[in-house]
């Protein structure tokens, strides 16, 4: 039998999926507070696309809301509004830029 809020390949060894909590949230657990995530979450009125992303390092969280540290500062977002979140891998390192030989400067 599957374990609540894991899909039957988690349960094997296998990366998991999100997982479904109360209230029709998804989380892939745990979200751990200094983490690389992505949080979708619905916007408020008749706005299109309904729902934004967040990606960033989650700074805080409490059973009220979540807050992530985004490009452009901090964003707090109530948990009702979250629809999925999930840890990510960490930006990619930007490599600086070399001269080529013989260019002008």
């Amino acid at each position: 039998m599957a374990q609540i809020g894991r899909t039957a390949a988690s349960a094997h060894g296998v990366a998991p999926s999100i997982a479904t909590v109360p209230g029709a949230r998804h989380f892939l657990v745990p979200l751990t507070v200094g983490t690389r995530v992505v949080v979708r979450h619905s916007l408020a009125g008749d706005q299109s696309p309904p729902w934004s992303d967040l990606l960033g390092e989650l700074l805080a969280q409490d059973s009220a809301s979540l807050t992530v540290s985004t490009a452009r500062g901090p964003v707090t977002v109530a948990r009702a509004a979250v629809v999925g979140a999930k840890p990510v891998p960490p930006a990619p390192v930007r490599r600086a830029r070399s001269a080529r030989p013989g260019a002008r400067g």
